[in-house]
C-alpha cells in the first residue's frame, strides 16, 4: 500500500475510530439516572404511553411524537436504562450520519481521494459535549439530520422508481417534522432547494426530481404548520414565559448565531475576538464556494460534473442549518444572564450547549467544494502537486481540532458522571431523611411525583437507589416495599405545573 493510499484510508477511518472512542467513554463513566428533561415523562406519568393524546401533547415548544414513541419503546424493552438507551442512539444515529455522509460525498465527487479528506472533517460532529452524555432525550433533535441526509441520498439515487422514492420521502419528511420543530422547517428548506435544483438542472419543475421536491414540500408544509401552531398559539409566541424572542433585526441575534457556528468549528471561546473574525471569514469563503458551484453547476453536465450534486447537497444543508440556527437564536439569545451584554460576550454565549451540532454536517461539504475547485483550477498537469498539498491541508486542521479537545470524550463523560453521582447521593439522602426530593443537580423542581411513578413502573435507575434494607421494611409492615418507600416521602409533592418547567431547548 502506497503512503498516499494509507493516508486516504486513515482519513476515512478517523471519524469511525473517534465514534468508537466516544462510545467507550460513555460506557466507562455512564450513570443510569435521568437528568433534567429526562424527568418530564416520569413527572407526567406517560413514559411508556403510546396513546395519541400523549404522543401529540406539545412540550418544550414542539410536537415530538416520534421521540415519544422511541422513548416508550426504550422503557418497555430495557426499563428506560439511560446507559443502554444513549449507547444505542449514539451508535445508530452517529453511525447512520457517517455512512450517509460518506456515501453522498463519494457519489457527488466520484473521487475517493477528495471524498476521504472531506469525510475526515466529520470529526467535528463527533467532538465531546454533543447530544450524548447529558440528557438522554437530547438526541431527538438529531433525528432530522439523519432524515435530511437520507432524503438527499434518495433524491440523487435515480435508479429507484420515482413513485417509490416519493413515498419514502413523504415518510421521511413526516418523521423529520414530527421529531422536533427544527425538523419541520428543515424539511421545508430541503423541499425548496430540491425544487430549485430541478428547475436549474433539468430546466423545469415537472421532472422526477421536481415531483420529489413537491412530496417533500407537502410533508414540510404540514409539519411546519403543526409546529408553528405550538410556537405561536400553544406557547403564545414565547420560548420561556417572560422572555421575549430575539429578532433578526437585533445585533445580538446574529452574534449568538455566529457563536454557534464558531463552536461547531471548535474555535476558542476564550479568544472571542479572534474566533469571531475567523467565523466571518469561514462564512465568506462558504458563500464564495456556493456562488462558484452555482455557476459551474449550471454550465456543466448533470450526469458527469461533480459541481451539480456538490452544490445541491451543500445548499440543502445550508438551508437546513440556517432554518435551525434562526430558530435557536430567536429562542435562546435572550436567555443569557443580565451581565452578558457586550457584543463579544453575547458571541461567546452562543458557544454554550449542544446547538452547534447541526452546523457540523456542513463542513465536510465546504471542504469538498474547496478541494474540487482547487483540482479543477490546477488541472491534470499539476495533479501530483495538488494531491501533496491536499494531504497537508487536513493534517493541519485535524491537529488543531485535536489540540482543541476533539478526543477528550473521557474527561467530558467523567465530569458529567460526577454531576449524576451527586444527584444520586442527593436522592438517597432525601429518601432516607424523608424530605422533599429537591435535588438541583438533577432538576430545578421537586422530583417526588416523578420518582414515585418511576418506582411504581420499575424504572431501572430506582434499583440503584437504596432507601432501607428490604428485610427491615418487610418486618415493619406487610405492605410491598414500594408502597412503604413511598409512604416515607412527604405528601406535599409540589405542583405538576412546576415540574413541567423545562430548561428550554430547540
Amino acid at each position: 500500500m502506497s503512503p498516499r493510499r494509507f493516508l486516504e484510508n486513515s482519513f476515512i477511518l478517523l471519524p469511525i475510530l473517534l465514534l468508537g472512542l466516544a462510545v467507550i467513554a460513555w460506557l466507562r463513566f455512564a450513570v443510569d439516572l435521568p437528568y433534567w428533561d429526562d424527568w418530564r415523562s416520569y413527572a407526567l406519568g406517560d413514559i411508556e404511553s403510546l396513546s395519541l393524546d400523549s404522543l401529540f401533547r406539545p412540550s418544550n415548544d414542539t410536537l415530538y411524537p416520534v421521540g415519544k414513541i422511541l422513548d416508550a419503546l426504550a422503557f418497555k424493552l430495557f426499563d428506560g436504562n439511560t446507559v443502554v438507551y444513549q449507547f444505542l442512539t449514539m451508535i445508530l444515529m452517529l453511525g447512520s450520519i457517517l455512512i450517509l455522509q460518506w456515501r453522498l460525498l463519494l457519489f457527488s465527487l466520484q473521487d475517493r481521494f477528495i471524498a476521504a479528506i472531506a469525510f475526515s472533517f466529520s470529526i467535528l460532529m463527533l467532538q465531546p459535549n454533543s447530544y450524548w452524555g447529558i440528557q438522554t432525550v437530547a438526541y431527538h433533535q438529531g433525528i432530522p439530520l439523519v432524515c435530511t441526509l437520507l432524503a438527499l441520498y434518495i433524491v440523487l439515487e435515480s435508479r429507484w422508481p420515482t413513485s417509490l422514492r416519493a413515498l419514502a420521502l413523504l415518510l421521511i419528511g413526516l418523521v423529520s417534522g414530527l421529531s422536533y420543530t427544527s425538523g419541520a422547517f428543515a424539511t421545508l428548506a430541503l423541499a425548496v432547494v430540491t425544487l430549485l435544483y430541478s428547475r436549474l438542472v433539468f430546466g423545469r419543475f415537472r421532472s422526477p426530481t421536481g415531483a420529489l421536491g413537491l412530496t417533500l414540500l407537502a410533508a414540510g408544509i404540514f409539519t411546519s404548520l403543526a409546529q408553528a401552531w405550538v410556537i405561536f398559539f400553544y406557547q403564545e409566541g414565547v420560548h420561556v414565559p417572560g422572555v421575549a424572542l430575539a429578532l433578526p433585526t437585533e445585533l445580538n441575534f446574529w452574534l449568538c448565531l455566529l457563536g454557534k457556528i464558531a463552536r461547531s468549528l471548535m474555535l476558542p471561546m476564550n479568544e472571542a475576538a479572534l474566533s469571531l473574525k475567523l467565523t466571518v471569514v469561514v462564512v465568506f469563503i462558504t458563500t464564495v464556494l456556493i456562488s462558484v458551484g452555482l455557476v459551474r453547476g449550471q454550465s456543466g453536465s448533470k450526469d458527469t460534473d461533480p459541481w451539480v450534486p456538490l452544490t445541491y447537497v451543500t445548499i440543502s444543508l445550508i438551508g437546513m442549518v440556517s432554518a435551525y440556527l434562526l430558530l435557536v437564536s430567536a429562542g435562546r439569545t435572550n436567555l443569557r444572564p443580565a451581565h452578558i451584554d457586550a457584543p463579544l460576550d453575547v458571541f461567546a454565549f452562543g458557544f454554550h450547549r449542544f446547538h452547534y451540532f447541526w452546523v457540523t454536517l456542513l463542513w465536510p461539504w465546504v471542504v469538498a467544494m474547496g478541494l474540487h475547485l482547487a483540482k479543477t483550477a490546477l488541472g491534470d498537469r499539476h495533479l501530483v502537486l495538488y494531491k501533496n498539498i491536499a494531504i497537508v491541508f487536513p493534517l493541519i486542521f485535524l491537529t488543531f481540532f485535536i489540540e482543541q479537545g476533539a478526543f477528550e470524550h473521557a474527561r467530558f463523560q467523567e465530569n458529567n458522571s460526577q454531576t449524576r453521582l451527586a444527584g444520586q447521593r442527593c436522592l438517597i439522602q432525601k429518601l432516607q431523611s424523608r424530605e422533599q426530593l429537591i435535588c438541583r443537580q438533577l432538576y430545578p423542581a421537586p422530583l417526588d411525583r416523578a420518582y414515585k411513578f418511576a418506582l411504581e413502573q420499575g424504572a431501572s435507575f430506582t434499583r440503584s437507589i437504596p432507601v432501607l434494607p428490604l428485610p427491615v421494611l418487610m418486618t415493619e409492615s406487610k405492605k410491598p416495599a414500594t408502597a412503604l418507600i413511598w409512604s416515607a416521602l412527604p405528601q406535599d409533592i409540589g405542583s405538576l405545573k412546576l415540574m413541567n418547567l423545562q430548561v428550554r431547548q430547540i
